[in-house]
């Protein structure tokens, strides 16, 4: 060992000197058994799809954000693409990524910080309550793919349901009619209609059952 530590400090190039230590010591050795069999990602869109993003992003951080105008903010959706009713309201704070991805049915609203991350389709009934700070997530990816894939599923919330503040809302997920999501819930699977549901993951705890008034 001593010898080869001389041979070392014997040389006069210093990343000589590294390289030979690297070598001695097996660090060489592991991190070439670290090398990952990935691949440089492929392109998610077409250039036309790009510069339609391009173009809602100024429309989105101008037009919609300082808008005091609900009914703007539902028209600007609706001419990049969305089918949003009218009398729905979504917050100038909240983020849709893709408003040609965006269904809404009427009189449901999406609060402030809100993102709908749409790559895929969004479709929310009528009488949907979106709290702030909701996450709806339509894309992964494929970690069985070298290139690491983009995967899209779509999302659907049932009408009369009401989403709490914080939640996360994963792809492909089905949410039933008249279901009530705890706050800081994360749903990764379907949930099923008239059910208050909470937790991480969130599961259903029991049946939602309206209380008719005198009015009913």
């Amino acid at each position: 060992m001593a010898g080869k530590f001389r041979l070392v400090f014997g040389l006069t190039n210093v990343w000589q000197r590294w390289a030979l230590l690297f070598r001695l010591s097996g660090i060489g050795v592991y991190m070439k058994s670290e090398q990952i069999s990935l691949k440089p990602s492929r392109p998610s869109f077409s250039i036309a799809t790009k510069l339609r993003l391009a173009l809602w992003l100024l429309i989105q951080k101008t037009l919609f954000k300082y808008s005091p105008s609900k009914q703007l903010r539902v028209f600007l959706l609706n001419l990049f693409g969305a089918a949003v009713e009218k009398n729905c309201y979504i917050s100038s704070n909240a983020v849709v990524y893709m408003p040609w991805n965006l269904r809404m049915g009427e009189r449901s609203s999406i609060d402030f910080d809100t993102l709908v991350y749409n790559l895929d389709i969004v479709n929310i009934g009528s009488y949907v309550s979106i709290s702030y700070g909701v996450n709806l997530n339509t894309g992964s990816h494929d970690y069985t793919d070298p290139y690491f894939g983009l995967v899209t599923r779509q999302i659907q919330i049932g009408s009369g349901a009401f989403v709490g503040a914080d939640v996360y809302i994963g792809p492909g997920v089905r949410i039933g009619r008249m279901a009530v999501i705890g706050a800081r819930s994360v749903v990764v699977k379907d949930l099923p209609e008239d059910a208050i549901c909470v937790g991480h993951p969130c599961v259903p705890i029991k049946r939602r059952e309206l209380v008719r008034g005198a009015d009913a």
